[in-house]
């Protein structure tokens, strides 16, 4: 059993430091005035506290230490089971196994580490995830060494907002049996590596402290992380029950988990005693030192229980499916506020074509609207032109608040989330911030330049940092995603990836395609050549042969290479390094991209191949289309044809008058392939849409009949930039070998697209080149 007298000695300093809560009388530091954003100025009591600690004289506060901001919290009603209030006159987890075991602390405060964890295995329990053992030595190693902005020794003590910043950053919880409690002197070499339990604590609240707020908390969430003052001449005499009937603070962290209307306030006989019936079970972490297993019963009166704005409830977790957490923070000890204002923090993007599935705020205002935003970074400065909206609404709770988001893809390197808030007209709006406050010396804010902006009056972005003495960081953290399968075709670079490209398909190759990888419009022709020698396309530069394409030549033991475009497009030199690795080339190319069409189609025809359809596409604003259309023609061994604007065929029309071609596909509607075309070929049959997308529906609507598609190759669409469909390019090989579709779409599927795709089973979507495509690409996959 444990010895509480030898811990009363060192149980933690429970300050009342406030993780959330909307302002509910505000106060404005003028020295702390920026455009639109305010910074919350204490309450009298803390400014006093402030005060006495510059002047050395504290120690009349005892265990205490004044919350520094009045807060509101959430108010819970309703409860789990759907029951319009509490669920009864007396609710105790233990009678029905929702409760785990009762820890001991030992030798070392730490006492804010096990209400913590009570409350995170209490949810777990109550929730239907199971009985968890997690490990409190994690967070207190976490607290230390001033590595997360904490740095709380064993005997310091904390707030209930470290385990709240510790379940929000997604480091933790981790297991007891890999952690053990009280067992390292330094820090645990499997701190980092040790696994976590496989949740996030997505919302965490800050619970209103009412009756009934409390009890439905519990019955919702598991238990209410909070605390009281502990004086051992207020334990009854048999240590299950406690009431102090002053207010001295706080000084101990305890999670309640239960209730009884009924209990006699007769079990009170401590120094004093309530007037009423009534008590909260509280779980403690003393071990099993009393009758209750470790348990205890705190009367509704008590006057230290519950009173500080440190009450929090986690209120839903999130499973670990690759996201990852951006953050800058990891306790939020300061409120700034106004009736509206616009802040930002910078990360830096570096996951692999990543999307933003949740933005969380550290939350103080019950009804303030909000608008979330992605902003490019230009200069380290985030831009608030050309913003992306990721979400819009009211916050109905304080606290630590992931708001979801469509997913919406991020391009890597640094990008801004912006956070515009707009008070409801009650309270200032009011967002946490991690900042060193006077007085708390176990927390040490830690910000750098280029992380957290306000939005000036001159509209552009201010750092907050730019004075390094006083670092602060705002409380929004990015939830992303890397969302790559193991089907996916996404290299470094478009070089790297018809390199992979060619791994898919190719496991040896006799004969190779080479395409500059800047000059799209010269190699455009290029797949139905490819697939007629069964050939993987390759990128190059134009003047040196890329390593990444020279390595697969070797790997796929390639003995001739077919070079589309002359010596402006592909150099000598290219050619010669080619040579040198005993690879015979042939170059196929025209004057023009017109008459380089026909010679890849007069190449295709010489090697043997029987033409018996072709395809014409418009040379200038058809690059789309014969992407779209490449690996229909590859896999049909039909060439692809160019026509300008005016319906010419320049160097085609010998193809097209000397072969047995009786049948012509025009890709593209009339503006883009005049009608006089149409008299120019045989048996010609128009394929178009009123845009690239819809032309690309209407090719899958014709050729792909099936109800059924083993693969569907998604491609950039070009709109942004032309040379972006060059992964079409390379893919379209391995798409006709697959019997598949080629999907241009940008940063979502096109009605006609949608509706085409809709109806059929695809096995494996594949994106290819990865990009701001993946939103079309998780669409395919999820529908």
């Amino acid at each position: 059993m444990a010895q509480k007298q030898g811990i009363k000695k060192v149980v933690s300093l429970f300050s009342a430091v406030v993780i959330a809560g909307a302002v509910t009388i505000p106060y404005v530091s003028y020295a702390d005035t920026y455009y639109g954003i305010h910074k919350i100025e204490y309450t009298d009591e803390f400014k006093q506290y402030i005060e006495d600690y510059k002047n050395g004289d504290t120690e009349k506060y005892g265990d205490k230490i004044p919350s520094p901001y009045d807060v509101e919290g959430t108010e819970i009603k309703g409860n789990a089971s759907g029951i319009s209030r509490y669920a009864s006159a007396k609710y105790d987890p233990r009678e029905i196994d929702k409760t785990t075991p009762a820890r001991d602390q030992e030798n070392l405060g730490v006492c804010w580490a096990f209400a913590g964890m009570t409350g995170m295995e209490s949810y777990l329990m109550t929730n239907g995830y199971g009985e968890y053992d997690l490990s409190e030595e994690h967070m207190r190693w976490w607290a230390k060494n001033g590595e997360n902005g904490w740095n709380v020794g064993d005997y310091d003590g904390t707030s209930n907002l470290l385990s709240m910043g510790y379940f929000a950053s997604g480091e933790g919880p981790k297991y007891e049996s890999d952690i053990k409690y009280n067992t390292h002197k330094t820090r645990p070499s499997n701190q980092d590596s040790a696994k976590t339990i496989g949740y996030t604590a997505d919302n965490i609240i800050y619970v209103e402290n009412t009756t009934e707020s409390i009890k439905n908390a519990i019955m919702k969430y598991g238990g209410v992380v909070s605390g009281y003052y502990d004086k051992d001449r207020y334990r009854s005499e048999d240590e299950n029950s406690y009431y102090i009937n002053v207010n001295p603070g706080q000084n101990h962290a305890v999670t309640i988990v239960g209730w009884d209307d009924n209990y006699s306030k007769d079990n009170f006989t401590g120094r004093a005693k309530p007037s009423k019936d009534g008590a909260w079970l509280i779980k403690n972490s003393w071990g099993d030192y009393n009758d209750e297993d470790g348990f205890m019963w705190v009367s509704y009166e008590d006057r230290t229980l519950r009173r500080e704005s440190d009450n929090y409830a986690i209120k839903s977790l999130r499973k670990n499916e690759g996201e990852k957490i951006y953050q800058h923070e990891n306790g939020g000890y300061a409120a700034y506020g106004g009736t509206s204002f616009t802040v930002a923090n910078v990360f830096n993007f570096n996951g692999t074509n990543e999307t933003i599935e949740g933005v969380t705020i550290g939350n103080e205002s019950i009804g303030a609207e909000y608008n979330i935003y992605y902003a490019p970074v230009v200069n380290g400065v985030p831009q608030n032109k050309n913003m992306t909206k990721l979400a819009s609404g009211t916050f109905k709770e304080t606290g630590y608040i992931t708001v979801p988001v469509d997913s919406t893809y991020i391009p890597s390197g640094k990008g801004a989330i912006v956070v515009q808030m707009k008070s409801n007209g009650r309270n200032l709006a009011a967002i946490l911030a991690e900042e060193n406050i006077a007085g708390v010396d176990w927390f040490e804010a830690k910000a750098s330049k280029g992380e957290s902006f306000k939005l000036s009056s001159s509209g552009s972005f201010q750092d907050m940092n730019s004075n390094t003495s006083n670092p602060m960081n705002f409380a929004i953290k990015a939830v992303t995603k890397s969302n790559v399968s193991e089907d996916d075709i996404i290299g470094a670079n478009r070089y790297d990836t018809a390199v992979k490209t060619s791994q898919k398909g190719w496991s040896s190759a006799d004969t190779a395609v080479i395409a500059n990888g800047s000059a799209i419009v010269d190699a455009l022709t290029a797949t139905p050549l490819a697939e007629s020698e069964n050939a993987p396309i390759l990128l190059t530069d134009k003047t040196s042969l890329k390593d990444v394409t020279k390595k697969e030549l070797q790997r796929l033991g390639v003995k001739k290479v077919y070079l589309i475009g002359g010596s402006s497009v592909l150099s000598s030199s290219v050619e010669s390094q080619i040579k040198s690795m005993g690879i015979t080339t042939e170059r196929v190319y025209g004057n023009n991209r017109y008459e380089t069409a026909a010679a890849i189609a007069s190449e295709m025809i010489e090697s043997g191949n029987e033409i018996k359809e072709a395809a014409v596409v418009n040379g200038m604003t058809g690059l789309a289309d014969a992407i779209s259309f490449g690996a229909v023609a590859a896999e049909k061994g039909m060439p692809i044809l160019l026509a300008d604007k005016n319906g010419n065929l320049t160097g085609s029309e010998k193809i097209l008058s000397e072969n047995n071609i009786e049948k012509t596909y025009i890709i593209g509607g009339t503006a883009a392939v005049p009608t006089s075309v149409e008299s120019k070929v045989k048996n010609p049959e128009r394929i178009s849409g009123k845009n690239r997308s819809e032309t690309n529906a209407k090719i899958i609507q014709k050729f792909y009949t099936s109800s059924s598609l083993d693969y569907a190759y998604v491609v950039k669409d070009g709109m942004q930039a032309s040379d972006q469909l060059i992964d079409g390019l390379s893919v379209g090989v391995l798409a006709a070998k697959n019997h598949s579709p080629i999907v241009l779409a940008g940063k979502s599927l096109s009605d006609e697209q949608r509706s085409v795709l809709s109806s059929k089973t695809i096995n494996k979507v594949v994106q290819v080149g990865g990009g701001q495509n993946i939103n079309a690409v998780l669409e395919l996959r999820n529908k």
